[in-house]
């Protein structure tokens, strides 16, 4: 059950968040009303300054299975009697967490930020069949502009050079979690 948006089809899921949008029918505006936070009805795609965290509500509904799992099989990875031996040594919950818990899970936590960081760079599906980069170019991102350089103007030149900026960024953002990877390995070492 808890996979079930991640699994979900995007095409499915943007239509979902579409109506959940809606300014007449919506469910976010209705709940927004009956909790006396909006008079009017609000459409959040059409609106600049909702587009993206309307974007952001569900694409993090649609990965938080994914990493929430994740980060289970790796809390499940944390020894038990190292737990059991912090806390007989006297340490409190935030101090097992620190020393513990936390050292174990740092490793997989940072590959998961690197992969979340990767997907979003190169999210598509939702974005251009929810807002097409819209409105007003609020939601638009490197793909969006790559697709629409490529298939709307017909200029694969600079959709090519959309890409390769697009292709510097993730291997800049990969080169730092290698770096980051390292020094902690080297930390650890020098304990």
């Amino acid at each position: 059950m808890v996979t079930i948006p991640w699994a979900a089809p995007p095409v499915a899921v943007a239509l979902i968040f579409t109506w959940m949008y809606n300014a007449q029918y919506g469910i976010f505006n209705r709940a927004l009303r009956f909790l006396g936070f909006a008079a009017g009805a609000e459409n959040w795609l059409d609106n600049p300054s909702l587009a993206l965290p309307a974007i952001l509500i569900a694409t993090i509904w649609q990965i938080f299975p994914f990493a929430s799992v994740v980060i289970l099989a790796a809390l499940q990875g944390v020894s038990e009697e190292l737990r059991d031996a912090a806390v007989i040594d006297g340490a409190d919950r935030l101090s097992v967490f620190r020393a513990v818990v936390w050292p174990t899970i740092q490793p997989t936590v940072m590959l998961l930020a690197l992969f979340i960081t990767i997907w979003s760079l190169r999210r598509f599906d939702l974005i251009w069949l929810m807002t097409q980069g819209g409105p007003i170019g609020a939601t638009n991102t490197l793909v969006i502009e790559l697709y629409r350089r490529a298939f709307v103007y017909r200029d694969l030149g600079q959709a090519a050079a959309v890409g390769m900026v697009g292709l510097s960024i993730a291997i800049i953002v990969t080169l730092v979690y290698f770096r980051l990877t390292l020094r902690t390995e080297r930390a650890r070492g020098q304990r």
